[in-house]
């Protein structure tokens, strides 16, 4: 379980969790549940954020650092990243 303590004891930019899963999305590009690949890191400060890219696309985890889609959904963060309330505030949407 990811806490606030545990962000601020991390370098910035680390990559601290990745995975693929399917994720729903509303948005042009994707409708209904679409696999992919998704990578938590922190950010500049002790805030953190996940990121994707379509599974299909191989993308490593420094190209979706980079590159990658924002997660917003709350249902889908928590799924990917345990977390504690004060951790999940710190997510950078």
């Amino acid at each position: 379980m990811i806490t606030l303590e545990n962000l601020k004891e991390m370098q910035p930019h680390t990559i601290f969790a990745q995975g693929r899963s399917l994720i729903k999305e509303y948005c042009e590009d994707l409708r209904g549940e679409t696999q992919v690949d998704w990578i938590a890191t922190r950010g500049g400060i002790h805030d953190w954020a996940i990121y994707y890219q379509l599974s299909d696309k191989e993308w490593d985890s420094e190209m979706i650092s980079k590159y990658g889609l924002k997660v917003h959904d709350e249902e889908f963060i928590k799924k990917c990243v345990e977390c504690d309330d004060e951790a999940f505030a710190m997510y950078r949407h």
